[in-house]
C-alpha cells in the first residue's frame, strides 16, 4: 500500500512502467459502474479520473479495453483522480509488454 506524504515518489513505487494512454474505460466500485478517463496504465496499475466510491482500499473491477475485466484495489485518491493496483497476472503482463501494441489495442477497442 502507498503511504501519502512519506517515502519515495509515486513513480519510484511502481513495479512496472506506466504507459500514457488517454483512453476511456469502465470501472465498477460496489454496484456502481462508471465510465472514466484513464491517464496511464501498466501491468501493475492505472491512474484515472475520480469516480464515485473511489476510496482508499476500495475493491473495484476495471474493464480494460482490448483485454477484459481486471480486479483492482484503490491505492491513491486525489480530488480529481485516483490510482489502482492490479494483482500480479502473467497474462496482463504479456498484454502490457509492448507500449505501442497496447496503444493500438486501446485505439481499436475505442472504435
Amino acid at each position: 500500500m502507498i503511504s501519502l506524504g512519506t517515502g519515495p515518489f509515486a513513480s519510484e513505487q511502481r513495479s512496472k512502467p506506466r504507459i500514457a494512454v488517454h483512453a476511456s474505460a469502465e470501472v465498477t466500485i460496489g454496484e456502481q459502474r462508471t465510465t472514466t478517463w484513464v491517464y496511464d496504465i501498466s501491468a501493475s496499475g492505472a491512474h484515472m479520473t475520480r469516480v464515485p466510491g473511489a476510496q482508499l482500499s476500495a475493491l473495484c473491477k476495471f474493464d480494460l479495453p482490448g483485454y477484459g475485466v481486471v480486479a483492482a484495489s484503490v491505492v491513491r485518491v486525489e480530488p480529481d483522480s485516483f490510482a489502482v493496483t492490479f494483482p500480479p497476472d502473467p497474462q496482463l503482463n504479456a498484454f502490457m509488454d509492448d507500449p505501442e501494441v497496447v496503444l493500438e489495442r486501446l485505439r481499436a477497442a475505442a472504435n
